[in-house]
């Protein structure tokens, strides 16, 4: 039955099997009672909501109507019309604050208009004035048309505190936006400050070809790099023009003009910005060629070697490369080559690759 095998080592595999089964029907178990008070928890906090969304629904049903009466009340037709006319707690406070002082202005009137009606009648019953009665019947006229002068003087007034507060707001948004023109002026400036103000433009297209100037000798540095440790060229802040870095000098202030560097330096310097503009240039333009008239003469020994290997670098990345030059070492060194060689004649032919004798006929 069990072949080659233990019987015991089966029978306490088979018991092990056995005890894990339990264990996970006990877990099963508790998991399952678990999720059976969860249930009655849940059904619980259900009935719970739903009574509690029954009874909130009916007070916003009352409050609703309490509302709706009271937008009747006080006649308003809808509730977008009462919206329409509520006002801001601070437009409502000065709406009584002017209340107050036109209440405070109009007992001021009555109560003069009343002490000059008390005058008039006490002077009128003792008699202390020899005025007639068509005198006194003016002067309360004229004491009638005051009031009438102040209730206007109060109606002016009212209309200049709502012009005030107009004119107070139209400030309020006019320093804003002046503090808004000021930040845009301190930014405004930085950038002038820092691509140039001049009308004709000028220092921004220095700004600019200093920033395309810097790409250039990123590139160039590349390539001074693979035909020399020695150098770097490092561009003079904010400038379209380099210094030469010497690795023996490490200070930024023994950095060297071009115009001190000797031929063949000279020559690798220019040859490594002529790669750079080339390989800047294909960026926008295809560039699949490029050719070099002499140059090599004033190179020799490893630095010439080193110039060499850098453009057979170039050569291997896909573009041609043509090199007129009468240095041996040079020419040596590429397999295609045209050469111009001199007859007894006195005239020159064109020997080497791709070169045929075929003459065309011009029509």
């Amino acid at each position: 039955m069990f072949g080659d095998k233990n019987p015991d080592e089966e029978e306490r595999i088979s018991d092990k099997n056995v005890e894990l089964l339990k264990n996970r029907l006990e877990t099963k178990e508790s998991e399952k009672n678990t999720l059976f008070l969860n249930k009655t928890k849940t059904s619980n906090n259900i009935e719970s909501f739903t009574n509690e969304i029954s009874e909130l629904t009916k007070q916003n049903a009352q409050n609703l109507s309490k509302f709706q009466e009271a937008l009747s009340k006080n006649g308003f037709a809808s509730q977008d019309e009462f919206l329409k006319c509520r006002m801001e707690d601070s437009a409502v406070e000065k709406l009584k604050e002017t209340k107050q002082l036109l209440i405070k202005k109009d007992g001021e009137t009555k109560n003069a208009l009343e002490t000059a009606r008390t005058n008039f009648e006490k002077i009128s019953a003792e008699k202390k004035t020899d005025k007639s009665k068509e005198i006194l019947l003016e002067e309360r006229a004229s004491l009638t048309k005051r009031q009438s002068d102040n209730s206007e003087r109060i109606g002016g007034i009212k209309a200049q505190l709502e012009n005030n507060e107009a004119q107070k707001d139209k400030a309020t948004e006019i320093t804003k936006r002046r503090d808004e023109a000021k930040e845009k002026a301190i930014l405004w400036g930085e950038m002038r400050q820092f691509i140039g103000n001049k009308a004709t433009g000028d220092d921004f297209e220095v700004f600019v070809e200093a920033l395309a100037f810097k790409q250039l000798l990123q590139i160039a540095n590349r390539y001074v790099e693979a035909i020399t440790k020695k150098y770097t060229l490092v561009q003079i802040e904010s400038k379209v023009d380099f210094r030469i870095h010497d690795v023996n000098y490490p200070d930024s202030k023994d950095d060297r003009p071009v115009n001190n560097m000797s031929g063949g330096e000279k020559f690798i310097i220019s040859l490594s910005l002529a790669l750079g503009i080339a390989e800047l240039a294909s960026r926008n333009v295809r560039v699949d060629s490029l050719f070099l008239d002499e140059g090599f003469g004033t190179l020799s020994g490893e630095p010439l070697m080193e110039a060499i290997f850098a453009l057979k670098s170039l050569q291997n990345s896909g573009k041609m490369l043509g090199i007129i030059t009468h240095i041996d070492t040079v020419i040596r060194e590429f397999d295609l080559r045209i050469e111009a060689k001199k007859n007894l004649s006195g005239t020159s032919e064109l020997i080497g690759s791709g070169v045929s004798n075929q003459v065309l006929a011009l029509s």
